[in-house]
């Protein structure tokens, strides 16, 4: 029995030592790390910006900790799309002759009709005339007049004139050949009203329209119709486009 006694010691003796051994021996001993490694304690871990600290074990943290403060890296977001609405407020104004005009002082200088100062002819002569009518036409987006004639008998051509004033002279704005049933249009524009019409009047005038036939014998006119394309006169109000 002492005998055994003293080799169970000596066994558990050795095994302390040798473990305490062991463990001086790996306190001591100094891993070799080969570039881009550094030692860290027993160990190699990974230096790539060579700053003698061991890089994170993430990529993603190592890049957070490389950015300014403040900055967030969006390189691993979704892409986001904002749509921002801006709402504009315009005010118009509307003039005692309702004319609409982008101020209240623009209304003093307002387009104003002069119909009433125009005196018409209204007879014609029913042996070549039939008929001879207006009315408010759009051409796409553009004011305009459809102007209707129909004749009992064929001129040799047609001319159509206008007047803006009571003393004004007439002026033609439109020939054709004669024609038994004709129409055209009147554009209300500013300059030429291009292909849209096939002829122009500028809208700030009301004007008295006729057709003046020619014969081989004799000229007849007929009655005389007022087209008004001021913001006063049925034409001006005519909504296009």
């Amino acid at each position: 029995m002492r005998s055994s006694s003293s080799s169970t010691t000596l066994l558990v003796m050795a095994l302390s030592l040798l473990l305490s051994t062991s463990l001086i021996a790996c306190d001591t001993e100094q891993p070799v790390c080969s570039a881009p490694y550094i030692a860290n304690g027993n160990t190699c871990c990974l230096d790539k910006d060579n700053d003698t600290r061991c890089d994170s074990s993430s990529g993603a943290d190592s890049e957070k900790a490389a950015l300014p403060p403040g900055l967030l890296d969006c390189s691993l977001c979704p892409p986001q799309f904002v749509t921002q609405r801006e709402e504009v407020i315009v005010y118009r104004y509307v003039c005692q002759n309702k004319s609409v005009m982008d101020s209240a002082e623009e209304c003093g200088t307002a387009i104003l009709s002069n119909a009433a100062s125009l005196r018409p002819n209204t007879v014609q002569d029913d042996a070549y005339i039939v008929s001879f009518d207006a009315e408010p036409a759009c051409r796409g987006a553009l004011k305009a007049a459809v102007l209707r004639l129909v004749l009992a008998e064929v001129p040799i051509n047609i001319t159509y004139e206008v007047e803006d004033a009571p003393d004004a002279m007439p002026r033609p704005i439109h020939f054709s050949t004669g024609k038994s049933n004709s129409y055209f249009y009147v554009g209300f524009c500013d300059g030429a009203c291009g292909d849209l019409a096939d002829a122009s009047l500028a809208p700030t005038s009301a004007y008295l329209v006729r057709a003046v036939l020619r014969y081989t014998d004799k000229t007849v006119s007929t009655r005389d119709i007022i087209i008004d394309p001021t913001p006063d006169g049925a034409y001006g109000q005519k909504r296009c486009g």
